[in-house]
């Protein structure tokens, strides 16, 4: 519906229909040669979101849209932040810049790539939350005693094939050759003691100028990973970066299997005689105040 125009714009320019009127009609009865010519009007074509309230101007941000099945608009995870959104329903506008100078402006200052620093106070806005810290903070943490510890790796690459191979555990403490930066910002070769292969994951994300993460992955501890690599890599990369550390949480959080189910739950066995003396008392006020024993107010207050 926000791309009409420049549909019937563009099934005139390709001579498909002569007038507006007809040109409507196809667009209307959503007829399959309309979709291509969407697809090639939506290219390079931002859409503006806000969500209401708009109490600071990360509350309306561009994004480039995709076409997708049913009426729902999809968001990406770290945009949350910055729109306070969660999906328990929220409402959002959807805006279309219609001049070149409006695309143009879009497209340079207003795509949430470009968003990702609270201008409050510089800190990063797009860091993960929930499921994507929890399977970071699981792949990253240690477990003494777990199969493979105090193994020693030539480089990553050998540490990901002893895991594959069932080797070594994800979270064992060993030794690896990795990528690191010294004093001066140069990248070198440093052996790693008390690493893991889940550290080694995480590091494969992390530009190499930023250095070796060797640390447990938490909230805070990711942010502070975020604002390093948007101060050394810029940007471009910590955009990247954002985005393969939010896949790599999610899946993480579901292999580690982190989430309980009602089975898991062990309901004590007095549980039931507690409810039901509840029920009982509950019982014998309605018959008091039915019975003219007791007045409104004394029944509510019991």
């Amino acid at each position: 519906e926000l791309y009409k125009p420049f549909i019937i714009r563009k099934l005139i320019e390709r001579g498909i229909v002569k007038t507006v009127k007809s040109a409507k009609k196809i667009v209307d009865r959503k007829e399959p040669v309309i979709w291509d010519i969407l697809e090639h009007v939506m290219k390079g074509h931002p859409v503006l979101l806000n969500r209401a309230p708009t109490l600071h101007r990360l509350g309306i941000q561009a994004f480039q849209p995709k076409m997708i099945e049913g009426k729902a608009i999809q968001l990406h995870p770290l945009a949350c932040t910055a729109f306070n959104a969660d999906f328990d329903g929220d409402q959002m506008a959807v805006h279309l810049p219609l001049s070149n100078e409006a695309i143009l402006e879009a497209q340079m200052l207003m795509l949430q790539s470009h968003n990702i620093l609270n201008p409050a106070n510089g800190a990063p806005i797009t860091v993960p939350a929930q499921d994507m810290v929890l399977g970071l903070y699981y792949i990253t943490k240690l477990r003494k005693g777990a199969k493979g510890e105090g193994l020693t790796f030539y480089g990553p690459e050998e540490a990901l094939i002893a895991y594959n191979e069932g080797k070594c555990d994800i979270h064992a403490p060993v030794s690896v050759i990795v990528k690191d930066v010294d004093e001066n910002g140069n990248i070198v070769d440093k052996m790693m003691h008390d690493t893991s292969v889940g550290r080694v994951i995480v590091n494969e994300i992390v530009p190499a100028e930023a250095g070796y993460i060797n640390t447990i992955i938490s909230k805070k501890s990711l942010r502070d990973i975020i604002s390093h690599v948007i101060k050394v890599c810029g940007v471009a990369k910590a955009a990247d970066f954002l985005d393969g550390i939010k896949n790599l949480g999610y899946y993480m959080a579901f292999k580690g299997g982190l989430s309980f189910n009602l089975g898991d739950i062990i309901i004590p066995e007095e549980k039931e005689a507690l409810v039901q003396k509840g029920y009982d008392e509950v019982e014998q006020v309605i018959n008091n105040y039915n019975m003219g024993f007791i007045t409104n107010n004394e029944r509510y207050n019991q």
